[in-house]
C-alpha cells in the first residue's frame, strides 16, 4: 500500500479491510461495520488480552475507528498493540497484553496476573496472618501497615517471587558510616541503606584520633564498642530492637546548625540545616561575616580548627540552640550598647556616646539596661542567664527594648541618680579644698541611701564623696564634716564646713577626798538614835 492509501485507511477504517493470508483479499468486501469484529472491554476484565493501556494500569480493547485512537502509543509497542482483522472478520485482539505482564501468587493461586503489567509481588505478615498479592492490589490500610512495618512486608519484582514463605524474624536497621557518607551523622533521614538485623545500634567510633558515627547491626560493631551500647540514651553507643529504630539524631544533644562554606551564604541552594558532623558536648552554631556584612560561613564551632577559630575573632557570632545561625535572621537582630558603668563612666548617663556592637547570638532580638549591685549594665538579652533573663522580662531593676531599633538601650538608667562632688585634696590638689563649681558627677554606684559628704581634717585635708554610711561612721574624728541629700550639694569651701563640736563635759562635781564622810556620819547618827530608843523602851518594860 502506498503512503496515501495507508493514510486514507487510517482516516476511514470502515472503508478498508486488512488480512494476512495468501489471496485473502479475493473475498467479497462490504464497507459495513458487520465485517469487523473486535474484543471490546475496559478495565480488569481485559487482563488476558488487550489493545491499549490507558492511564498506566487500566486496559482497553476495541476497534480502531479513527487515527486519534492511536495517539499516545509509543513506537516500542509498550503501551499499545494493534492487529489486522483476519479469518473472515474474527477478532484478533484477544491475546495477552503485554506478553510479559507480571504474575504473582495471589492468595493460594500462583501465576495470577496483576492489574498493573509492571507490578511488584508482595508477601506481608500482619497480626499473625500472612498474605500474598500484588502491590497494586493492597488496600490503603495495608499500604500504611507496610510503610510503618517494613520488616513485615516483602516486595519483589519477579514472577511468583512471593510464593516461598518469608521469615520475618528480623528488624531493619540503617547501615552507614559517616567516614564514607557524612549524612550518616548530619542527615540520617536522607539515607535508605537498610540491613536485616536482630538488634540495631548507633555508635561513636574513635580511630586514629578521629570520631565517626556508625549505624547498623549491633553484632557488626567492634566488641569494645558494642559492649558499651545501652538501651537508654547514651553519648557513645545506643542499641534498640524495633524496626528502623536507629535513624534518629545521635547523640540526642548533637546540635543542628545551618552550614555553608561557599560565600556568600545567602542562597538556599548552598545553605543546609544539618546536624554537626563532629559531635561535641556544648557545641555552638557559628555565623561568620566580613566588614561589609557579607556572610562568609555558616557552620558548627566543632568543625573549625583552632587557627580558624582564632582568625574568626571579631567576625563571628555564636549561639547554642538548634538552627540559631539562620541566615534569614542575619541583619535583623540589630546591635546593642554593651558596657558596665564600673568600667566605663559613660555607661550610666551618656551611653549614646558608647558604640553599639553586634550581639554574640545572631538570633538576639532585644537589648537591656539594668542595675547590678548599684552598677549600670547594658547588653544583649541573649547573653543573660535564664534567671537574669526572666528578671529583666519582669522589669526587676531592668529595662528591655527591641534591638532592631538603633541604640535602643542608651536611655539613662536609673533616672536622675544622686550627683556629688568627688575628690581628695591629698591626690587631687588644692582645688578640692575650694568651693566647687560646675556639674557634679553621678555617684559611682546607684543606691537610694546615697548621700553627699564633705569631710575636713584638722590639717585642712579635704575629701568630698558619695556614701551610704551613717554620719558618725564617715565623719569620725574629722574637725569639720557636712552631709547633704541633694544633687551637687557638697560645694562649700572647706573653711565654710561646719566644725564638729567636741563632746560637752558635765559641770556636776564628782566625789573628792572624803566627801563621802558626811553621808556616812549621818547614817551612823540615825543608827545610834534608833539604838538608844530601843534601850529605853526595854528599860521601861522591865520596870513595869
Amino acid at each position: 500500500m502506498s503512503t496515501v492509501d495507508v493514510a486514507y485507511c487510517l482516516a476511514n477504517p470502515s472503508q478498508c479491510n486488512y488480512c494476512g493470508k495468501k489471496l485473502c483479499n479475493v473475498l467479497p468486501f462490504s464497507a459495513s461495520a458487520t465485517t469487523k469484529s473486535c474484543y471490546q472491554c475496559d478495565g480488569s476484565d481485559c487482563l488476558k488480552s488487550s489493545a491499549r493501556l490507558v492511564g498506566g494500569m487500566a486496559t482497553e480493547r476495541g476497534c480502531i475507528s479513527a487515527a486519534s485512537d492511536l495517539l499516545g502509543c509509543t513506537a516500542d509497542g509498550r503501551n499499545c498493540a494493534t492487529c489486522n482483522i483476519e479469518n473472515d472478520g474474527e477478532a484478533c485482539n484477544g491475546g495477552l497484553f503485554p506478553t510479559d505482564r507480571r504474575r504473582c501468587t495471589i492468595g493460594t493461586t500462583a501465576n495470577a496476573y496483576c492489574p498493573n503489567p509492571w507490578d511488584d509481588c508482595v508477601q506481608l505478615l500482619s497480626s499473625g496472618t500472612r498474605k500474598r498479592t500484588c502491590r497494586s492490589s493492597l488496600s490503603e490500610l495495608e499500604r500504611s501497615f507496610c510503610a510503618n512495618n517494613t520488616n513485615r512486608c516483602h516486595f519483589c519484582s519477579a514472577d511468583n517471587c512471593n510464593a516461598a514463605e518469608i521469615n520475618f524474624n528480623y528488624v531493619e536497621c540503617l547501615s552507614c558510616d559517616s567516614a564514607k557518607d557524612i549524612r550518616c551523622a548530619t542527615n540520617p533521614a536522607a539515607l535508605t541503606s537498610f540491613v536485616q538485623c536482630a538488634t540495631c545500634a548507633t555508635a561513636l567510633v574513635t580511630s586514629a584520633g578521629k570520631t565517626t558515627t556508625v549505624r547498623g547491626c549491633l553484632a557488626s560493631l567492634p566488641a569494645d564498642v558494642s559492649g558499651q551500647c545501652t538501651v537508654t540514651a547514651g553519648s557513645s553507643c545506643q542499641r534498640c530492637s524495633t524496626n528502623r529504630c536507629n535513624t534518629a539524631n545521635f547523640p540526642s544533644d548533637r546540635l543542628q546548625c545551618y552550614r555553608c562554606v561557599d560565600a556568600p551564604c545567602v542562597s538556599h541552594q548552598n545553605v543546609r540545616l544539618e546536624y554537626c558532623p563532629e559531635y561535641r558536648a556544648g557545641d555552638s552554631c557559628l555565623l561568620e561575616s566580613n566588614s561589609d556584612g557579607q556572610l562568609l560561613r555558616l557552620d558548627c564551632r566543632s568543625s573549625l580548627t583552632e587557627s580558624e577559630l582564632n582568625a574568626c575573632t571579631g567576625r563571628c557570632q555564636m549561639c547554642s540552640t538548634s538552627g540559631c545561625n539562620d541566615p534569614m535572621a542575619y541583619g535583623t537582630s540589630g546591635s546593642c550598647v554593651q558596657c558596665r558603668s564600673s568600667l566605663n563612666a559613660l555607661c550610666r548617663s551618656e551611653a549614646t556616646q558608647v558604640a553599639s556592637e553586634p550581639c554574640t547570638n545572631p538570633a538576639n532580638s532585644q537589648c537591656y539596661v539594668r542595675l547590678v549591685d548599684g552598677v549600670t549594665e547594658r547588653g544583649c538579652m541573649s547573653d543573660l542567664a535564664a534567671s537574669e533573663h526572666s528578671a529583666c522580662t519582669r522589669g526587676q531593676n531592668c529595662l528591655v527594648c527591641n534591638s532592631r531599633t538603633n541604640n535602643c538601650n542608651t536611655v539613662q538608667y536609673p533616672v536622675a541618680p544622686l550627683t556629688c562632688f568627688q575628690c581628695d585634696s591629698r591626690t587631687d590638689g588644692e582645688n578640692c579644698k575650694a568651693a566647687q563649681t560646675g556639674e557634679a558627677p553621678e555617684c559611682p554606684t546607684y543606691d537610694t541611701a546615697n548621700k553627699c559628704y564633705t569631710i575636713v581634717q584638722s590639717n585642712g585635708d579635704t575629701v568630698r564623696k558619695c556614701s551610704t554610711a551613717a554620719r558618725d561612721a564617715e565623719c569620725g574624728t574629722a574637725s569639720g564634716c557636712e552631709v547633704c541629700l541633694f544633687r551637687g550639694c557638697n560645694t562649700k569651701a572647706n573653711s565654710a564646713v561646719g566644725v564638729i563640736e567636741p563632746p560637752v563635759r558635765t559641770t556636776t562635781p564628782g566625789p573628792i577626798n572624803d566627801a563621802s564622810t558626811p553621808v556616812v556620819s549621818y547614817t551612823v547618827k540615825i543608827v545610834m538614835m534608833l539604838g538608844m530608843w530601843l534601850v529605853r523602851a526595854r528599860t521601861s518594860i522591865a520596870q513595869i
